[in-house]
């Protein structure tokens, strides 16, 4: 278990300098100064994209059809609604499912958990991205890793 829990301290340092990075590089570019929690949004939806892509099986010479995986979202694409979750308009079963697979961030780490939700359930990916980024956010906040 040692080797799991430095794993995902890793990931986590991973994640703090990623934010800190697009934190320098969005308000250098453009002098408008971003919200920690939009920040991690960008940087945690990149990092699922990654994983994503990573996962991604290509057997006997046959490529995958790239533009069926996820994006990187850029600044320009995002549209954040705050205090709105895909959590509030799912059903009691998809809640359960998305926070079985928060629980299993811990033992697994960030990568290999969005990785099994997006190979077992795909379609919960959105709400467990929203639901990522609340708890990462939350938990960095109440830590003081991030303002």
């Amino acid at each position: 278990m040692p080797e799991t829990s430095s794993t995902l301290e890793a990931e986590i340092m991973e994640l703090q300098k990623r934010i800190e990075e697009k934190r320098n590089l969005l308000e250098d570019k453009t002098g408008i100064i971003i919200e920690e929690r939009d920040l991690a949004k960008m940087v945690i939806a990149e990092m699922a994209s990654s994983a994503i892509q990573a996962s991604t099986v290509v057997s006997d010479d046959t490529v995958q059809d790239a533009g069926a995986l996820p994006k990187a979202t850029t600044p320009q694409k995002i549209n954040i609604k705050h205090n709105v979750s895909y959590l509030d308009s799912l059903d009691e079963d998809s809640i359960a499912l998305v926070n079985g697979y928060l629980d299993k961030i811990p033992q697994d780490g960030f990568v290999k958990t969005i990785q099994t939700v997006a190979s077992e359930n795909p379609f919960i990916l959105d709400a467990f991205h929203d639901a990522l980024v609340d708890k990462l956010y939350d938990d960095l906040k109440a830590s003081g890793e991030i303002d």
